[in-house]
């Protein structure tokens, strides 16, 4: 992971829109349900990353103080859970509840990203995003 190439994209993409399972409410949930009023972060975390480990409860801290705010957070793991049976949907709902945080945490079960979003998939990166 740590000499992983970033995929970055250039500032002020607007993101497209998507559908994925949501693990805490167990429903489809679209970019347009998650948007912030103010603003979205989008997170890409997976429950078994040493790096998601080391920041996950200061990230819900960072997330439950600033959804009020109006600024969503998303989480979203793309991790196959064939080979990472720990990031399924359960276990990400259970890690989601125990750390009573206010962002959803979503996976890609059901749905897929777009293709322009697929590209930004790696643990720990966050992207504040244009709707």
């Amino acid at each position: 992971m740590a000499n992983t190439p970033s995929n970055m994209i250039p500032l002020q993409t607007i993101a497209p829109d998507f559908s994925l399972f949501d693990t805490v409410s167990e429903n489809i949930l679209s970019l347009n349900d998650l948007k912030g009023k103010s603003a979205t972060v989008i997170i890409f975390i997976c429950n078994h990353c040493p790096f998601v480990i080391h920041i996950n409860k200061e990230l819900v801290k960072i997330a439950n103080d600033f959804t009020p705010k109006g600024i969503s957070f998303i989480a979203i793991s793309s991790n196959d859970i064939v080979n990472y049976p720990q990031d399924a949907p359960k276990l990400m709902q259970k890690v989601a509840i125990d750390l009573s945080t206010l962002f959803r945490t979503c996976t890609m079960k059901l749905k897929r990203l777009p293709e322009r979003l697929m590209r930004l998939v790696l643990q720990t990166h966050m992207f504040l995003i244009r709707i």
